[in-house]
């Protein structure tokens, strides 16, 4: 039997924090929310991750793309999601998956199915990524 599948959050918008634990628990993926400046970015140990939501409009001293490259690095899939209109194209030329918000909950959940798929992780999670 595969392990459940963990998704690591970092966004700063209480809201959208609190959005995207809700529709990550509800797919049945665990899920840890980080939330700058109340919480440090540096010290985030990626490994056992399989996918990490990071929002790119973070607080100052937190560089989005660098926590990017560490969560790649550790083997994660990576989501990258911004409202913030002037890095789109940074973000589409990244090389990682890119959802601009505000995004749909269907888009969100397919985003996750194909990051998970694409780099071969084998975990649980709703019935909709095994089918």
């Amino acid at each position: 039997m595969a392990r459940r599948c963990c998704v690591l959050v970092i966004e700063d918008n209480e809201q959208v924090s609190a959005l995207l634990d809700d529709v990550v628990s509800l797919e049945g993926y665990d899920v840890e929310l980080v939330r700058p400046p109340l919480d440090r970015t540096d010290d985030i140990d990626f490994k056992g991750y399989d996918v990490a939501i990071i929002d790119l409009w973070l607080p100052r001293g937190h560089d989005a793309f660098a926590i990017a490259q560490r969560a790649a690095a550790a083997g994660a899939g990576v989501i990258l999601v911004s409202g913030n209109e002037p890095l789109y194209e940074r973000a589409r030329e990244s090389g990682y998956s890119f959802l601009q918000k505000p995004f749909r909950i269907a888009s969100l959940v397919q985003l996750i199915h194909q990051v998970l798929e694409r780099t071969g992780v084998d975990c649980e999670g709703s019935k909709a990524a095994t089918a």
